[in-house]
């Protein structure tokens, strides 16, 4: 509860961004298993500049408690509150809850800017992530 009165205290902006949770399109190898798998990527992408302003790798299961987990501590790092989030059809139900409590703006979108930045990282030589 302090960190939700916390939060909304932070002054109120016309930043606009976009959240977005996926899987990496490369695959990363184990040690422990020697399997192949594939990162979560928790992104928060201001609208209209393209600027990656958080963005965090996982290795836990893509669930509800964690999209809304990221989507929470990516908001609580922002200097201000941004007017909208935009979110997938897939993560909206899902964060409602979060945006509810926090008094964020949620629009189902199509994500053309975390989208832009999804098809950068499938041209990206994969040895600048070792």
């Amino acid at each position: 509860m302090f960190e939700k009165a916390k939060y909304k205290k932070k002054p109120k902006s016309a930043l606009q961004l976009e959240y977005d949770l996926f899987y990496m399109p490369f695959g990363v190898e184990t040690e422990e298993t020697n399997r192949t798998v594939y990162p979560i990527a928790g992104m928060l992408v201001e609208r209209g500049s393209n600027l990656v302003i958080e963005h965090e790798m996982l290795s836990m299961p893509k669930t509800p408690s964690i999209a809304q987990g990221v989507l929470w501590a990516f908001l609580q790092g922002l200097e201000v509150r941004p007017s909208k989030v935009f979110v997938s059809k897939e993560l909206r139900p899902i964060l409602q809850p979060l945006a509810k409590i926090v008094g964020v703006e949620l629009v189902e979108s199509k994500l053309p800017c975390i989208r832009e930045v999804r098809d950068f990282l499938k041209t990206v030589p994969m040895d600048l992530f070792e």
